[in-house]
């Protein structure tokens, strides 16, 4: 799920994330905004492939790949948490 207390905007369709340890904006793409908004609600990292694949017709296997790389780097960077 998302860390709730990360301050965040949807701006023509990109989500805005306010990194307040970094001092940072980050700007993510498609598909990322796409996850961050499908956290709203707890998700599976396989239901969140499912989706990345439904909505931007990607192959199975590199939605797999890139799905798990950004969430490591979200959870990295504390911005989601896993429960």
């Amino acid at each position: 799920m998302r860390n709730n207390d990360i301050l965040w905007k949807l701006i023509e369709d990109k989500v805005v994330l306010l990194d307040m340890d970094e001092g940072r904006a980050i700007i993510l793409n498609d598909v990322g905004s796409h996850i961050w908004m499908a956290l709203e609600k707890q998700k599976t990292q396989e239901e969140l492939v499912h989706e990345v694949t439904t909505a931007f017709d990607i192959d199975e296997d590199v939605a797999k790949k890139d799905t798990r790389s950004f969430l490591d780097e979200m959870i990295r960077k504390d911005l989601i948490r896993v429960l």
